[in-house]
């Protein structure tokens, strides 16, 4: 039997055992709770959907020699097909970290490269970091960005770092190649970097786009009222997570990344430097999308950025049949 095979009845009945006891759940069926790529959101709680999903297909299979069943992983091509053909909730549990996230782990790291991990300083950008989150519309698991993560992160920046080398502080031996990127353009520009780290900051704090943290301007195009809808929804568009989705539900069905407004592909015209290239609209205005809702892939939309653009100006959102007609 597949994870096809697996029923809703019986991922229910695993996510009530779990939440009775979680050691006793995984001393039973194995698991863990750390590194969880994806979290099944049930009734307020989160979840491990790998260990859960696995526990309900071992009792589908009806084997009591677990030993002998191959555990599957918990990517986006096992776990997210069984979640969303039975209606669960889920959001991702391991996101990488990007360059924001960074620039704000480094500049804490130039003021103390080694703060501890209860420290005031860690919880302030571990907090910052999990409102910038639901800002861009994630649903937030109680780990993400938490203060061993922020703590952690800061580590890894002292491989780079000549004054902690020589003190055989050597840091973590791996880490994403984005750090050293943002180590490399940051370290020597102490000034710059806390200016940085300063837009960012108030961006999350004010709920504003990082350029214009320090700039009263606004785009013409938007009334007032209408500005802060307007940051809201992009926002909630440049989610990675639904970014991801849809990218990968649009390949999976055998078609290109091209603008479904006016047909534009980034790759087409520019080649590989427009590889992979397109931007999620969604569909919905962002007054009626559920505070931590995960889209359907039909509430989501591939534009160019002149199409999107023009989708969102004055303020007023337009389909993508109204934009894909006026390309006429």
């Amino acid at each position: 039997m597949a994870l096809s095979d697996v029923t809703k009845e019986a991922i229910i009945e695993r996510l009530k055992e779990y939440r009775s006891d979680p050691t006793a759940f995984h001393e039973k069926w194995g698991g863990s709770d750390k590194n969880v790529d994806y979290h099944i959101i049930w009734e307020g709680g989160f979840y491990p959907s790998k260990t859960i999903i696995n526990a309900a297909h071992y009792v589908v299979m009806g084997d009591p020699n677990m030993e002998e069943i191959r555990g599957y992983s918990g990517g986006l091509a096992t776990m997210v097909p069984v979640l969303e053909r039975h209606g669960f909730d889920y959001t991702e549990g391991k996101v990488n970290w990007d360059r924001e996230e960074m620039i704000l782990a480094l500049e804490l790291y130039a003021r103390d490269p080694q703060p501890g991990k209860g420290s005031k300083a860690v919880a302030e950008v571990s907090g910052l970091l999990r409102k910038r989150a639901e800002q861009l519309g994630r649903v937030v698991p109680p780990r993400f960005r938490n203060s061993d993560g922020v703590y952690l992160k800061m580590m890894n920046f002292r491989r780079y770092d000549p004054s902690q080398q020589a003190k055989g502080n050597k840091g973590m031996e791996r880490g994403a190649k984005l750090e050293q990127a943002v180590w490399t353009e940051w370290s020597g520009k102490l000034v710059s970097l806390r200016e940085a780290a300063k837009a960012i900051r108030l961006s999350i704090e004010n709920d504003i786009e990082v350029g214009e943290a320090f700039s009263d301007d606004m785009d013409s195009d938007l009334a007032a009222e209408g500005g802060f809808e307007y940051r809201k929804h992009r926002r909630y568009e440049r989610n990675p997570q639904n970014v991801r989705r849809k990218k990968a539900s649009v390949k999976n069905a055998g078609l290109t990344l091209a603008c479904e407004a006016c047909k534009f592909d980034f790759e087409q015209t520019y080649g590989p430097r427009g590889a992979d290239y397109i931007e999620v609209h969604h569909k919905k205005p962002i007054h009626t999308v559920k505070p931590g809702s995960v889209p359907k892939m039909s509430d989501l939309a591939l534009l160019c950025s002149n199409c999107h653009r023009m989708a969102h100006r004055w303020g007023k959102l337009m389909s993508v049949e109204e934009i894909a007609a006026l390309c006429k």
